[in-house]
């Protein structure tokens, strides 16, 4: 079963590559779902992106995106480089955030990416093959170590050549298992602990501890950016988008806590975050992880291990939580900025035997004994959790995490809808045509830090044109849209107070599936879309379903070409012996 999925995925990435297959797309999800079609999977991918590159202009700590294990929920059992390339597709749009877990063989003194041990003298495949099943797992004959896979994550966000690769910040997370591989006996007959991990993922683009202490000491100051190297120049073209020392995310004490924004590590080329997770070393593995302290984040610097799991939640029936402030009996939510823990929408009370949880980094994971549904997915991102798929991974589940637009919206169609509204009873976003007229969106945000607040919305009633809706706001207030599910719950909030159906949101079409902050901005990026490729490849399962399903129809097309091509030689045959009866016919006359 395991080479069947290794088969399973590398058939249909070929035949993606060859063929288009919107028809097939929408089958599959719809006997899951009637709601999400063909259509639908593009507008997801786009939507998905779109909340990316809104969210470069936040901290990076308020700006995280879906994550998802990638053992459990993609790899299967399957640990071969084919495999361990479909990360590729889920860094460029999908994902921010992808556990690895990587085990420790002290013997060999490397990090390998296979969870089993190779037998002594090295695997032994079958004849012309490049993998080997050790236990229940397929491995590449060959070890994988970890350098052979997160080498490859530079090149990747390179490789869009400007495209949306490029336009993101992906953290890694490395969960460390110790594969009880004795070391090799030394001529003293002593042991050394072994260091290496941080010269193997360290290249330009890695964002290290280092530099977010160099850029935490000088932001009070005002002299800093991000504290990399590079440009300061942002990425994205935003409005409304604050300076690194003047976020108002940031806590009064801004040295502790503060990140900087998404868009100076994407300008600056530091986009890659390596972080630990999980760790089951011992004092005897002879791997000290604190020697990679100066490249590799702990693990609580950015929730390498996901500070709440789904048991911990107290989710209704229908999947929705009891409040955003205090989702589970023990847990209780706190804000990082002062206008944030004076909201009790996001502050959860003290209360004895609880846990404060911080929503910097606010990943929630799910597990085998509550898995995620659609709704608690749907949910969790409306209160402002970032989900973390651990035990699924699917089209339908990615649908509910977007908080945004309407379904099967932005469309991708050319008919002139290029500026987005909101509604006020769901909140969502569509777009309609930019010469059309509407009340305007106006978010309280100012260069004075203590004077913003991205919760505090006013709707200026006027309707206007899109050209000039950034006129209509009146400072501190900025036409803005929101860039975060609790930014657009306080703005639909504000409508729904005010009634007012619809109000424009700074974004607008620039190109086909390019949405930007401001009118008539530039696209940072060039857009390739590869999101069937993207959603096909996301896991096994559907990779199967899909070799699956193709067969069957190029069967069914084969064979039907079979029987029209018998049917037409026989009406051939007997056109022939008509000609030739008529032609004998008439030479005996």
């Amino acid at each position: 079963m395991k080479r069947l999925g290794a088969l399973a995925y590398l058939s249909s990435t070929a035949l993606l590559r060859l063929l288009i297959l919107p028809l097939l797309l929408a089958p599959l999800y719809a006997a899951a779902a009637d709601s999400v079609t063909a259509a639908d999977t593009q507008a997801i991918t786009v939507a998905i992106r779109i909340q990316r590159d809104l969210s470069l202009s936040l901290p990076i700590n308020r700006g995280a995106g879906p994550g998802l294990v990638l053992n459990s929920s993609v790899l299967a059992g399957n640990y071969t480089l084919d495999e361990f390339q479909l990360t590729e597709t889920l860094l460029s749009t999908l994902v921010r955030r992808v556990v690895f877990d990587i085990y420790w063989n002290n013997g060999a003194k490397v990090f390998q990416m296979c969870p089993e041990r190779y037998p002594a003298g090295g695997a032994s495949p079958a004849a012309g093959a490049t993998t080997v099943l050790l236990g229940d797992s397929e491995c590449s004959a060959t070890p994988l170590t970890v350098g052979d896979i997160t080498g490859l994550v530079p090149g990747w966000l390179a490789s869009g050549q400007g495209g949306e690769y490029s336009n993101t910040v992906v953290v890694l997370v490395l969960n460390i298992h110790d594969l009880g591989i004795p070391e090799n006996s030394t001529a003293g007959g002593t042991t050394t602990k072994f260091a290496n991990l941080s010269q193997i993922v360290l290249s330009p683009q890695v964002y290290t501890p280092k530099m977010l202490a160099a850029f935490r000491a000088s932001i009070n100051n005002g002299t800093s950016t991000s504290g990399g190297g590079g440009s300061s120049s942002s990425s994205s073209s935003s409005s409304s988008s604050s300076s690194a020392t003047t976020s108002p995310y940031y806590s009064a004490n801004k040295t502790d806590d503060a990140w900087p924004r998404g868009a100076e590590l994407v300008a600056k080329s530091t986009q890659i975050i390596f972080a630990f997770g999980s760790s089951d070393l011992t004092n005897s593995s002879g791997y000290d992880t604190s020697y990679d302290a100066d490249v590799i984040f702990a693990a609580d610097a950015v929730a390498g291990v996901a500070p709440i799991a789904t048991p911990a939640l107290s989710f209704s029936p229908s999947g929705a939580l009891p409040s955003c402030a205090a989702p589970g009996a023990n847990i209780r939510m706190a804000g990082t900025a002062p206008f944030e823990t004076a909201d009790p929408t996001y502050q959860g009370g003290p209360a004895v035997g609880t846990t404060s949880v911080s929503w910097s980094w606010s990943y929630v994971e799910d597990n085998p004994a509550v898995p995620f549904t659609p709704a608690m997915v749907a949910s969790l991102v409306g209160c402002g959790f970032q989900p973390l798929f651990n035990t699924t991974f699917s089209v339908l589940l990615l649908n509910a995490s977007v908080w945004s637009w309407a379904s099967g919206e932005p469309a991708s169609s050319t008919d002139g809808k290029s500026c987005a509204f909101t509604r006020m009873g769901t909140g969502r976003w569509s777009a309609d045509n930019c010469k059309d007229t509407y009340p305007v969106a106006c978010q309280l945000i100012s260069s004075d830090p203590a004077l913003s607040n991205p919760y505090n919305w006013t709707i200026n009633p006027t309707p206007t044109t899109f050209a000039l809706a950034a006129d209509a706001c009146t400072p501190p207030y900025t036409f803005s849209v929101p860039k975060t599910a609790q930014e657009n719950a306080a703005l639909a909030a504000t409508l729904l107070a005010a009634q007012i159906p619809r109000a424009w949101i700074n974004l607008n079409r620039v190109q086909a599936t390019c949405w930007v902050e401001g009118y008539q901005a530039r696209c940072p990026y060039t857009v390739t879309d590869n999101s069937y490729r993207a959603f096909i490849g996301a896991t096994l399962k559907q990779g199967i379903v899909i070799v699956i399903v193709f067969a069957l129809f190029v069967i069914f097309k084969i064979r039907r070409q079979l029987r029209v091509s018998r049917q037409s030689r026989r009406k051939a045959d007997v056109r022939r012996k008509l000609r030739n009866a008529q032609l004998a016919r008439s030479i005996a006359a």
